[in-house]
């Protein structure tokens, strides 16, 4: 039976970290989350377990993991072996990677947010925890689970909760921040309300004391063949270079109702293929296949001590 558990913590910090199991632990397994404390204060994480052990650590003594929060592993050792590489070559600690790899509602901290759900008061009556967090609920819209613990009075509230959440008596509402903005561009077009060349002569006739403006409308109409029968729309910046006009000369001619500036997402979605239906490959395409193919090694099902060796350094918490 194993007595010690090497987890990976879901958060940017370097290596893997020693826990001794709980009293009746018996079926711990690589791929399995149990429920931490972590740093100083009462912060709890749901830890993924790396490796199981019965070596004593060097240290005088060890923290305890509180709880083992799965049944069966949620992750493989295939995927655990994925991580490892990944770290390695990003050069990041693996709970980075795990914070990447894992989808949110399966990495639980303290900081965790419960919402009430739509079945939410069909479970009320059944348990008196649920009935307190409702209770909780009805006065704001979301609860941590450190908020959680101390209203039940419990250790270890991400078990709990977890239950809960496995019943669908409440849910989870990741608290993340945007790391990443996806790339826009600004493009303009002529106004529908001035794309006829009846409205644009009336307009060129305005614009003659504002000639930084009437320059940027010549210049777009020339760049986008505005006046064509196949329009497009030009890059705002493209259009500013072209026209020797800063940006100010082209909102000024937005809010005259003259131009059209839009902002989009500068990636493109991606479509694929109808299910079913494989690409066609060129002959260089084949030969590059086949070697592949024919070079490829099966990642096999690693055993836990080379995982856990692999951790840049092992860490205990006492």
């Amino acid at each position: 039976m194993p007595r010690f558990v090497d987890v990976i913590i879901p958060a940017a910090v370097p290596g893997v970290f020693t826990y001794g199991l709980p009293e009746g632990a018996l079926d711990v397994a690589p791929g399995m989350r149990v429920v931490v404390p972590f740093g100083s204060g009462r912060k709890l994480y749901a830890a993924m377990v790396l490796s199981t052990h019965q070596k004593q650590p060097e240290h005088r003594s060890i923290r305890t993991a509180l709880s083992v929060l799965d049944h069966q592993p949620v992750i493989s050792l295939q995927q655990l072996e994925l991580w490892q590489r990944m770290a390695d070559h990003y050069l990041c600690g693996l709970g980075e990677v795990m914070l990447t790899a894992m989808p949110g509602p399966l990495i639980l901290t303290s900081n965790t947010r419960i919402i009430a759900t739509e079945h939410t008061a069909e479970h009320a009556a059944r348990t008196p925890r649920l009935a307190l967090l409702l209770a909780a609920l009805e006065k704001q819209p979301a609860i941590t689970l450190a908020e959680a613990g101390d209203l039940l009075q419990v250790q270890d509230p991400l078990r709990v909760v977890k239950e809960l959440v496995d019943q669908g008596a409440v849910g989870l509402e990741e608290d993340l921040r945007q790391k990443y903005k996806p790339r826009t561009e600004i493009w303009v077009t002529l106004a529908e309300d001035a794309s006829n060349e009846q409205a644009l002569h009336a307009w060129f006739d305005r614009l003659e004391r504002a000639p930084k403006q009437l320059a940027a409308l010549m210049k777009g109409i020339e760049l986008g063949r505005w006046l064509s029968d196949d329009p497009s729309a030009v890059l705002l910046p493209r259009l500013m270079k072209a026209a020797d006009v800063t940006r100010a000369i082209v909102d000024g001619l937005a809010r005259k109702g003259l131009l059209l500036v839009t902002e989009k997402d500068a990636h493109k979605p991606f479509h694929g293929l109808a299910p079913g239906i494989m690409p066609t490959l060129s002959a260089a395409q084949e030969a590059a296949l086949t070697a592949l193919r024919a070079s490829s090694v099966s990642i096999g099902a690693p055993s836990c001590k080379v995982l856990r060796d692999r951790g840049k350094q092992r860490f205990t918490r006492t």
